[in-house]
């Protein structure tokens, strides 16, 4: 069958308390503040390693609560840079969505930057596809995903952020299995070539369409099981990005005439009638 049961999923046995949904409102921003994590948290073992940092889970000495920390080595960049990189990082804690993951704190220790998240303990939308649904998600869950993303994607594109890196890596899962957007905008990042528009791999700059068209990307692997573009090298795969060169998604499928559509026209890049923008905003007042 093109969907499997999700094997021993168990809402009871995950480590997070269910919790009402965040307001979305704008927080202070957290000061940057000068120390050491492990004053306050115990580095309990390594969650993630990417261009940009590591991730650790951490338990908070004071009370065992579980957070994500993740360290960016501020010797990677220009001492010009360095502050508009503890900047971002401090940006991110303000704000309050209930579809971004939660940026607490952030403290410089020396040459390095330590970003404390939420901790969202089911992993990430990759990893369900990878262990639970190989060959796609039902089509409730599909958009369950997509339309908590594209809201998580309307509220930072409203307060002027643009992630930059939207992948089904950087999607998370709380305990309650509901998609939070995270990993958002550390400087000089490079996401993965396969998600990135046209636009982008030109030479433009990142911008809130591009962010659209990688979450048109993940939709398409919510229902496939696969990044539509593939290829046997970098190069390949940029050449497939650029002539729209992928399998499209079939109406044989188990899955509405309505999303088959939507998840077609966005790989393509088809564009709204009457010069209207691609945008977070017009596909919520579409499909939401």
């Amino acid at each position: 069958p093109h969907h499997r049961a999700p094997a021993g999923l168990c809402l009871a046995a995950c480590a997070l308390p269910v919790r009402a949904p965040r307001s979305s409102q704008t927080r202070p921003a957290a000061e940057a503040r000068w120390g050491h994590p492990q004053d306050d948290f115990e580095l309990v073992k390594v969650l993630a390693k990417g261009s940009s940092g590591v991730v650790h889970l951490a338990r908070r000495k004071r009370d065992g609560r579980e957070y994500a920390i993740k360290q960016v080595a501020l010797r990677d960049y220009e001492p010009s840079k360095r502050e508009e990189v503890i900047a971002e990082a401090r940006a991110l804690t303000k704000l309050n969505s209930p579809y971004v993951a939660y940026y607490h704190d952030c403290i410089v220790e020396d040459d390095q930057l330590n970003i404390v998240m939420q901790y969202l303990s089911n992993g990430t939308a990759r990893d369900l596809l990878a262990n639970t649904y190989r060959e796609g998600m039902p089509e409730s869950l599909v958009w369950q995903f997509f339309l908590q993303c594209l809201k998580g994607l309307q509220y930072m594109h409203s307060r002027g952020i643009i992630h930059r890196d939207i992948t089904t890596e950087n999607i998370f899962l709380d305990a309650q299995f509901n998609a939070q957007i995270g990993d958002l905008g550390i400087a000089q990042r490079d996401t993965e070539t396969a998600y990135k528009s046209r636009d982008v791999l030109s030479g433009e700059p990142c911008s809130e369409s591009s962010d659209v068209h990688a979450l048109g990307v993940c939709l398409y692997e919510f229902m496939m099981g696969k990044n539509p573009f593939q290829g046997k090298n970098e190069e390949e795969v940029k050449k497939n990005v650029m002539h729209r060169k992928y399998e499209k998604v079939g109406y044989d499928l188990p899955y509405s005439k309505k999303l088959v559509s939507l998840v077609n026209g966005l790989v393509r890049g088809l564009q709204p009638p009457d010069g209207q923008a691609l945008d977070a905003n017009y596909l919520l007042e579409m499909y939401g």
